[in-house]
C-alpha cells in the first residue's frame, strides 16, 4: 500500500503535541524523606541527652501522629509544628533541625490542598510559620549553584564547532573563583554574573544556562535575606495582602487580581517561605487554559484516499509454488475511536486484490484468476509522550477460478485428474490464501507505518519537545482525547509562579474543522517564561515574528539601519488582555538601547477591536499606541521629561511596524508531503472575559491559498 505514508504524515501534520517530562519513580517520597530526617534528628538529640527537652517544644509526638495519618494529615497541625522549627532559639539553625524543617515544608506541599473557599484562612493562619534563612540554607544554595556551573561546563566541552565562546562571555572562571573562596563569595561580583546570564543573548534560554541563572538568583536572594529582620515583617504583610486578594478572587476572578496574587506568590517563593501555600494556591486556582479541537472530517481530509496498486505476489499453497500479479483497489479512511485518556485513530482500509496467477507443482502448471476481499484496521495512538501504533489486523476472503491445468508429462489424463483434485482442494486453498493475504497485508502496513511513525516522532522531538524542554516552556498539563467527531487537546501553561485560567472556557457555539479556545493567561505565562528579563533586538524580533508567527517579511526597501534593543520586564514582559470582542497587548520594557545609548523603561500598549466585514475578519487599532513609563498614571499630574518625550515618539514609530492599524489574519494552509495543500479559512473570531475563541473551516477548492503554516 504505497499511499499509507502520506496518510500518516497527514495525521502527524495536523496534531501539535507536547510532552510532559515524567519524574523518576525511584525518587524518595516527601513523607519518607521527612521520616528519615526526623529519625536522624531524634537520634542526634538522644545522643546529647536532650531529646526529652526538645520533644514538647517541637511537638515531636504530634508530628509522629500526623505522619501516621499519611495523606489525611491535618494541614493546620503540621503547619503549627513547622512554626516551632522556625522559632527564635539559635540552636534551631543547626543542620539537623533545618533538615527536618525542610522536610516538613516539602511534605506539607505534597498533602492535598485545602478547599478553594478556605485558602484565604489558610494563608492568614500561616503568619506564625515564618522560616528564617540559615547558614545551612545558604550552603545548600551555594552547593546547587556549584553543581549547576559544573553541568554547564560539561555541556560547553561538547559545544558545536563555531558556537559562541560562552565561557568567556559569561566569565565562568570568575564565577568559579568566587565559589572557591574560603569566605563567602562577593555578592556584587555574582550580581554582575547574574546579569550576564539574564542578558537574553541567543542561546541562553537553554536549560544548562537557565539552571545557573536560577541558582545564582537563589543564592543571591538567600544571602540577602539571611539575618534580615525586615523579611519577617514583610512576610506577614504579604500574607495578609494575599489573603484579601484571594477572597476577592474567589468572589470575582479577574486578570488584574490574578497578577496581584502572582506577585505575592513570587515574593514567597523568592523568600523561601510557605512553599506549601504557593503550591496549594496554584493548583486550586489554575485550570487548563488551552483547548483545541480538530474535526474528524479535517483529519479524514488529510488521510482518506483511494488505493490503486499493481505488484507481484509470490506464495506457496498446498505445495504449489504460485507466481501472480496482484491489482489492489480500495479506499483508505480514518475513524476516530472514543477515548478520554488519549487520542485514538483507526486507519481503515477496504478493497479488493485481483490476481492473475500461475502455480507450479511438479510437472503441472495451474492457471487461475482470483479475487481477495481485504479489510484492515490499524490503531494509531497519540498521548503526551509520542505517536504510536498497534499491529495491523486484517480480514481477507479469497475466491479463485481455475482456467486450466497443463501437464508437461502425462498429457490430458494427468491434467484432468489434477483438475478434479484442484477443485476438491479449492476451498482449503482459498482459506490458506486468505490467511497468507492477511499476513502479507499486515506486514506491509506495519513496516511502512513503523518508518513513518519513527519519522513523525523524530520531527516532534526535534521541532517541539526538545526546544520546549530546553527552554522550560513545556505546559504543565497536556491531555489528548477523542470522540467520534473530533480530537481534543487540552493544555495548561503556567510558567514560573503564575496562575492559569480561573475556570472553564466559554462554549464556542459555531462549527469548525479546527477550533481554538485560549485564555490570556496561556499567552502571558508563556511569554513571561520565555521573555522575562530578556534583551531582544529588533532584527531578532523580526526573525522570530517572520519564522514563528508568519508575519510578513520586510523587503530590502524597508531595511532599517538602526537596530534598537529592548530589555523586557522580568515579570509579565508581555500582557495580553481579551475583553468583549476587543483585546490589548502591552510590551513592558525595563530599558531600551541603540548604538550604545541606554534609555529608560517604557511600556507600549495597543488596543484593538475585532470586526467582521465582507472582506473577512480584522482587528482595528483604537487610536494611537500608548507609550508611557512603567507605573505612570495620566491623572497623576506628573509631566514626562524631555528625554522621555523623545523616546516616546521613537517607540511609537518603531512599534507601529508591529502594531499596525489593521490586523487581518491569513488563512491557514496545511501542507502535507505528497498531498495538495489544504486551506482553512477563518470563520469565527471572538474574545470575551479573558478568552480568545477562533474557528476555521475548509475553504472551497477554488480558493487560492494566502499563507502557509
Amino acid at each position: 500500500m504505497q499511499r499509507v505514508g502520506p496518510a500518516l504524515r497527514g495525521i502527524a501534520g495536523l496534531v501539535f503535541i507536547v510532552v510532559l517530562s515524567l519524574g523518576s519513580a525511584l525518587a524518595q517520597t516527601p513523607e519518607a524523606s521527612l521520616r528519615a530526617r526526623l529519625g536522624e534528628l531524634k537520634q542526634w538529640l538522644a545522643e546529647g541527652n536532650v531529646l526529652e527537652a526538645w520533644r514538647p517544644l517541637l511537638l515531636l509526638d504530634q508530628l509522629d501522629r500526623e505522619l501516621g495519618k499519611g495523606p489525611a494529615a491535618d494541614l493546620g497541625a503540621v503547619a503549627e509544628i513547622l512554626s516551632r522549627f522556625g522559632g527564635n532559639d539559635p540552636g534551631l539553625a543547626m543542620e539537623p533541625f533545618v533538615r527536618v524543617r525542610q522536610g516538613l515544608d516539602q511534605w506539607l506541599a505534597s498533602l492535598p490542598p485545602p478547599p478553594v473557599s478556605t485558602l484565604a484562612a489558610a494563608v492568614r493562619a500561616a503568619k506564625p510559620v515564618f522560616q528564617p534563612r540559615t547558614q545551612v540554607d545558604l550552603a545548600d544554595a551555594k552547593q546547587a549553584l556549584t553543581a549547576a556551573v559544573e553541568r554547564l561546563e560539561r555541556e560547553l566541552q561538547s559545544a558545536a564547532a563555531g558556537e559562541r565562546d560562552w565561557r568567556a562571555f559569561l566569565q565562568l572562571d570568575e564565577v568559579r573563583r568566587q565559589l572557591a573562596r574560603p569566605d563567602d563569595p562577593d555578592l556584587t561580583t555574582l550580581d554582575a554574573a547574574y546579569l550576564r546570564f539574564a542578558s537574553g543573548e541567543e542561546g541562553l534560554g537553554r536549560v544548562a544556562f537557565l539552571d545557573v541563572r536560577n541558582a545564582l538568583r537563589k543564592y543571591l536572594l538567600t544571602a540577602r535575606t539571611l539575618n534580615n529582620p525586615k523579611v519577617r515583617q514583610q512576610y506577614e504583610i504579604v500574607l495578609e495582602d494575599l489573603a484579601s486578594r484571594l477572597e476577592k478572587y474567589h468572589q470575582q476572578p479577574s486578570a488584574e487580581l490574578a497578577e496581584e496574587i502572582d506577585q505575592r506568590l513570587d515574593w514567597l517563593q523568592e523568600a523561601g517561605q510557605a512553599g506549601w501555600l504557593v503550591k496549594a494556591i496554584g493548583s486550586q486556582l489554575s485550570h487548563p487554559n488551552v483547548f483545541v479541537e480538530v474535526s474528524a472530517g479535517l483529519i479524514a481530509s488529510r488521510v482518506a484516499q483511494p488505493v490503486d496498486e499493481v505488484g507481484p505476489i509470490r506464495d506457496c499453497i498446498l505445495k504449489t509454488d504460485i507466481h501472480a500479479t496482484g491489482h489492489t483497489r480500495g479506499d483508505l479512511n480514518v475513524e476516530l475511536a472514543p477515548s478520554e485518556e488519549q487520542g485514538q485513530f483507526d486507519l481503515v482500509f477496504a478493497g479488493d486484490t485481483a490476481t492473475d496467477s500461475v502455480g507450479y507443482r511438479g510437472s503441472l502448471e495451474v492457471y487461475a484468476n482470483g479475487n481477495t476481499r481485504i479489510s484492515a484496521r490499524k490503531r494509531i495512538t497519540i498521548n503526551a509522550e509520542k505517536i504510536s501504533a498497534d499491529s495491523a489486523v486484517s480480514e481477507a476472503e479469497t475466491h479463485t477460478t481455475i482456467h486450466g491445468i497443463r501437464a508437461q508429462r502425462g498429457g490430458r489424463v494427468v491434467a484432468g485428474a489434477a483438475c478434479r483434485r484442484a477443485e476438491k482442494q479449492r476451498p482449503k486453498a482459498e482459506w490458506i490464501a486468505s490467511r497468507h493475504a492477511e499476513q502479507r497485508f499486515n506486514e506491509q502496513l506495519d513496516a511502512r507505518a513503523e518508518k513513518l511513525l519513527s519519522e513523525a516522532n523524530q520531527r516532534y522531538t526535534e521541532r517541539f519537545r526538545r526546544p520546549l524542554i530546553e527552554r522550560r516552556l513545556f505546559p504543565e498539563l497536556l491531555r489528548f482525547s477523542t470522540s467520534r467527531d473530533a480530537l481534543a487537546i487540552t493544555a495548561m501553561q503556567i510558567g514560573e509562579g503564575s496562575l492559569a485560567a480561573a475556570g472553564s472556557p466559554p462554549k464556542l457555539n459555531v462549527e469548525g474543522d479546527l477550533t481554538v479556545r485560549i485564555h490570556q493567561s496561556a499567552i502571558n505565562n508563556l511569554t513571561g517564561t520565555a521573555l522575562g528579563g530578556v534583551v531582544l533586538d529588533e532584527r531578532r524580533l523580526d526573525r522570530i515574528l517572520t519564522e514563528s508567527l508568519g508575519a510578513p517579511k520586510r523587503g530590502p526597501d524597508q531595511a532599517d539601519p538602526e537596530n534598537w534593543a529592548i530589555t523586557f520586564a522580568r515579570r509579565q514582559p508581555v500582557i495580553v488582555t481579551f475583553g468583549e470582542n476587543a483585546f490589548s497587548v502591552t510590551i513592558q520594557g525595563r530599558a531600551y538601547a541603540n548604538e550604545g545609548n541606554v534609555y529608560p523603561g517604557m511600556n507600549v500598549t495597543a488596543h484593538y477591536k475585532i470586526q467582521r466585514s465582507q472582506g473577512g475578519w480584522k482587528a482595528v487599532r483604537q487610536g494611537d499606541l500608548v507609550v508611557l513609563p512603567p507605573g505612570f498614571r495620566l491623572d497623576s499630574g506628573r509631566q514626562l521629561s524631555a528625554r522621555e518625550q523623545v523616546l516616546r515618539k521613537v517607540l511609537e514609530r518603531r512599534f507601529g511596524r508591529f502594531f499596525e492599524a489593521e490586523l487581518k489574519p491569513n488563512n491557514l494552509v496545511l501542507a502535507t508531503e505528497g498531498q495538495k495543500p489544504l486551506e482553512l479559512e477563518l470563520t469565527h473570531w471572538e474574545t470575551t472575559n479573558g478568552w480568545l475563541l477562533m474557528a476555521w473551516k475548509q475553504a472551497p477548492p477554488s480558493s487560492k491559498p494566502k499563507a502557509s503554516s
